[in-house]
C-alpha cells in the first residue's frame, strides 16, 4: 500500500526517481492514467486560479481607471470623508437624492468597500491637499467629515476650507466640547449623532406622535412626502408677492412652514409675509408638487 502511493506521489508530482518495483503490463497502464487523470486535474485548477487572479486585478485596474476618468468630470458633488457607520448613512442618503458622492477612506478595507458599494472612493489621508484634489474640491458643493476623530475633523475642515472658502462643511462630533472648535476651524454645520440620537429617542417616549410625523417628512422610499429648501429667484413671477398673492398652494400644492430671509427665519409665516428674491422657502411636498414649486420660484 505504501508503495503503491509513493508510486502515484512521484508519478502526479512529476518528480518520477524510477520504479521501486518492476510493473506488469496493468501496472504500467494504471500509471498512464494516473499521470494524464492527476497532471490534468493539477492544470485545471492552477489555470483556474491563475485566471481568478488575473481577471480580478484586469476588472481592478479597468475599474479604478474609469473611476478616475469620471471622477475628472465631476462638478457639484459632495466629498464625504470616512465611510464607517455614519460615512456609509450619509453616502446612502445623498445617492438617494441622486447626488454624486466622492469617498475619501484611510483604511484601505473600508475604500474596498465604498467602492463595492458603487461609490467613488479615494484610499488617502483626508486631510491631505493630494487627497482633496483628487476628489476635486474646487469643483465639488459639499463635505461631510465622517471620521470618528474629532481632531482628524477639524485638519479636514481647515485644510477643505484653505482649499476652497465657499464649500459647505459639515463635520460630525463626537466630543460636545470639540464643537466649538470644528466651528472655529470653518465648518457650516456640526452633528453629534449621539446628541441627535438620545434627543430623538427621548422626544419618542414622550410625544410620539411629532416624531412619527418628522419620520413622515424625512426623506424615505416608504414615503411621498418629504420636506426641502427651495431658493426664489429674483427672476421668479412670485418675487415680490405675498403668500397670498403667490397662491403657491393652490398651484403647486406645497405648504409653506417657513422662510429665511437673510439670517432668520420666520416660522409658520402668514398670508400677509412678502416673498423677495433670495429668500429660501422651507416647503413640504411630494415629488410632483416639489417639482411644481421649483419651476415657479426659478
Amino acid at each position: 500500500m505504501l508503495d503503491s502511493f509513493y508510486m502515484t506521489l512521484i508519478t502526479v508530482t512529476t518528480i518520477g526517481y524510477g520504479e521501486i518495483h518492476e510493473l506488469s503490463v496493468y501496472g504500467r497502464m494504471f500509471t498512464s492514467v494516473v499521470i494524464v487523470t492527476g497532471v490534468g486535474v493539477m492544470g485545471y485548477f492552477l489555470g483556474t486560479f491563475t485566471q481568478y487572479i488575473v481577471e480580478g486585478e484586469i476588472r481592478r485596474t479597468f475599474g479604478l481607471r474609469k473611476m478616475k476618468k469620471d471622477i475628472k468630470n465631476l462638478a457639484n458633488h459632495y466629498i464625504v470623508c470616512g465611510y464607517g457607520k455614519v460615512g456609509r448613512q450619509v453616502c446612502e442618503e445623498l445617492r438617494s437624492r441622486g447626488i454624486e458622492t466622492i469617498v475619501i477612506e484611510s483604511n484601505q478595507v473600508m475604500a474596498e468597500h465604498a467602492l463595492h458599494d458603487g461609490f467613488y472612493a479615494i484610499h488617502d489621508d483626508a486631510a491631505a491637499d493630494d487627497a482633496l484634489t483628487k476628489a476635486r474640491i474646487l469643483h465639488a458643493k459639499g463635505l461631510v467629515g465622517a471620521v470618528g476623530s474629532d481632531a482628524d475633523n477639524v485638519f479636514i475642515t481647515l485644510t477643505a476650507k484653505e482649499m476652497n472658502p465657499d464649500i459647505f462643511v459639515v463635520v460630525r462630533a463626537e466630543s460636545p466640547t470639540s464643537q466649538t472648535k470644528l466651528r472655529r476651524s470653518g465648518a457650516n454645520r456640526v452633528i453629534s449623532p449621539d446628541l441627535i440620537g438620545g434627543k430623538k429617542m427621548a422626544l419618542a417616549a414622550i410625544r410620539p406622535n411629532i416624531v412619527e410625523f418628522m419620520d413622515i417628512i424625512t426623506p424615505d422610499e416608504k414615503t411621498n412626502f418629504t420636506i426641502e429648501e427651495i431658493i426664489v429667484a429674483d427672476s421668479s413671477p412670485i418675487a415680490g408677492m405675498t403668500l397670498r398673492e403667490s397662491k403657491v398652494r393652490q398651484t403647486a400644492g406645497v405648504i409653506i412652514i417657513g422662510i429665511k430671509k437673510g439670517g432668520d427665519f420666520i416660522f409658520n409665516p402668514l398670508a400677509d409675509d412678502l416673498i423677495v428674491g433670495g429668500d429660501i422657502l422651507i416647503v413640504v411636498g411630494n415629488e410632483k408638487q416639489l417639482d411644481a414649486m421649483y419651476k415657479i420660484c426659478s
